[in-house]
């Protein structure tokens, strides 16, 4: 029985010997590579270099723009506590879009933010507007809604 136990041990051994010799010989490979690409961008010229870092570039700016609330759905059960949900979607013209706000609170005294809007309400939504380092816009898409 004991001699059977170290085979398995064995057997073992090796697999994670071999496993780390896989896993080293692909390091080594991986970081030639990366070596090589950083020789080929020093090699060039400064303002080729400024345009690929510019180009790689993302600045996220934001802006808050109104919203229109298109559908609101409150819920509200007792278990121990109150529990109260609220579900908002709110339309955006300028971007045509809609973003979705979920709230969920507890306690007696406590009530989701957005509990008392109506269908139709206007709110403040973060527009999310995504540039290059050049200032050309990559992508715009809405945030969160502004909690008042």
């Amino acid at each position: 029985m004991r001699k059977v136990k170290n085979l398995k041990i064995q057997k073992i051994d090796i697999i994670i010997i071999l496993l780390f010799f896989i896993l080293f010989f692909l390091g080594g490979f991986f970081l030639r590579e990366m070596i090589k690409c950083q020789r080929e961008f020093d090699a060039l010229p400064l303002e080729e270099k400024q345009r690929i870092i510019l180009s790689n570039q993302e600045n996220y700016n934001t802006e808050y723009i109104n919203g229109t609330i298109t559908t609101i759905n409150n819920s509200y059960y007792y278990a121990t506590t109150c529990w109260y949900t609220t579900k908002v979607t709110v339309y955006c013209e300028e971007l045509d879009d809609e973003v979705t706000y979920e709230e969920k609170v507890a306690g007696v005294f406590n009530r989701p933010t957005f509990w008392d809007y109506k269908e139709r309400d206007i709110v403040q939504v973060q527009k999310i507007t995504v540039t290059d380092g050049y200032g050309n816009i990559k992508r715009q898409y809405l945030g969160n809604l502004v909690i008042p």
